[in-house]
């Protein structure tokens, strides 16, 4: 073979390389890197806490307000959510009885199930209000406070062996702003070993 056939043989080579559906393999770029798998922290981390967010900017209760839960009956029906925004499995209601012109009588039944769900992987699969009822003096409220009510709830863990254990818990109300009809939302605090909170939006 002569150098001329020898070069027309290496050009044509080159050219059929360059073909649709043939490729060069020194210049493809390497395959993308495989993603890593999602961490057993992912429902919790992989959102922005929003609720907890709204509830920082949220308002707290104005006589008038605190004075109407009475009046009206405040349900949340079930939307309750984590702080990152995850519907969860449960129910509450705001409950109010005016015992004389000042005193009332303020309770906030809850319950919450994740044995399908749980955001915080702390083992909890449901918890239930014991004790949620306590007395607010009126006569002294300042306007702007958060409505604060004091409770015991029963705590069952995924372990059906173990016993439910009863823990106190504490739930916040207060009023989402420009929201009309008035929105709440109400902070619930578990205090386990390990305390953790969820949101309940009512109307």
């Amino acid at each position: 073979m002569g150098f001329n056939s020898f070069l027309i043989l290496i050009l044509s080579f080159a050219c059929h390389a360059q073909e649709p559906g043939h490729f060069d393999i020194e210049t493809q770029p390497p395959p993308p890197a495989a993603s890593p798998p999602p961490s057993d922290n992912f429902l919790k981390n992989n959102h922005r806490a929003i609720l907890r967010e709204q509830f920082n900017r949220a308002k707290g209760l104005s006589d008038s307000d605190a004075r109407n839960l009475g009046i009206q009956r405040i349900s949340c029906d079930r939307r309750v959510y984590s702080p990152t925004g995850w519907s969860l499995e449960g129910n509450a209601d705001v409950k109010a009885v005016a015992v004389t012109a000042d005193l009332y009588e303020m309770e906030f039944p809850s319950s919450l199930y994740m044995r399908d769900l749980n955001p915080y992987q702390n083992h909890v699969m449901e918890i239930e209000a014991v004790a949620s009822r306590q007395l607010v003096d009126l006569g002294h409220w300042q306007d702007g406070q958060s409505l604060k009510i004091f409770k015991t709830v029963s705590v069952s863990n995924v372990d059906d062996d173990a016993p439910a254990k009863a823990v106190f818990a504490s739930d916040e109300i207060k009023v989402i702003e420009e929201s009309f009809p008035p929105m709440y939302i109400v902070k619930e605090i578990v205090l386990t070993e390990k305390p953790f909170s969820y949101y309940f939006l009512c109307h």
